[in-house]
Formats: structure tokens, sequence, C-alpha cells
């Protein structure tokens, strides 16, 4: 189990997206390389809009690199 905290926001409401430099730095190959590395199987995410679009880049990934869909599962209490 791992554990991964959204990007940088653009504010702390649940609203709130990423940044573009933070999901600019999605698409980089070191958080490509690690996200490969924990190979998920499922996400369980906020559902504030900032970790629900960490966790979509994250099964992109997933599915773009090793041809894997990967559910996500948004879960209320993860929300803080």
């Amino acid at each position: 189990m791992y554990f991964m905290r959204h990007g940088k926001a653009e504010g702390m409401e649940m609203e709130s997206p990423l940044t573009k430099e933070a999901i600019q730095k999605m698409q980089e190959p070191t958080f490509i390389s690690n996200v490969l590395r924990i190979n998920p199987d499922i996400i369980y995410a906020s559902p504030s809009v900032r970790s629900m679009q960490t966790a979509d880049e994250v099964a992109k990934i997933m599915k773009i690199y090793r041809d894997k869909d990967i559910e996500i599962k948004k879960d209320e209490r993860l929300r803080s």
C-alpha cells in the first residue's frame, strides 16, 4: 500500500484544481518512473478536485506505459 499526496493546488477548497506547474511535474520522467515502480492496481482518492486530478494522471500513466486500466475510487473518508 502506498500513500500519495496530490500536487500543488490553486487553493485549499475542495474545488481547487492543481496548478499548471503541478500537472507539468506529473509528466516528468521522475514522476512517471515512480508511478511505474509502485504499479498500482487501484487508487482510493479524496473527492477533492486536486486529488481526483492526481489520481487521473496516475491512471493515465499506467494506461500509456503498461496498458493497464486502474480503477479510481472516490472515498469520502479521505476528505480533509
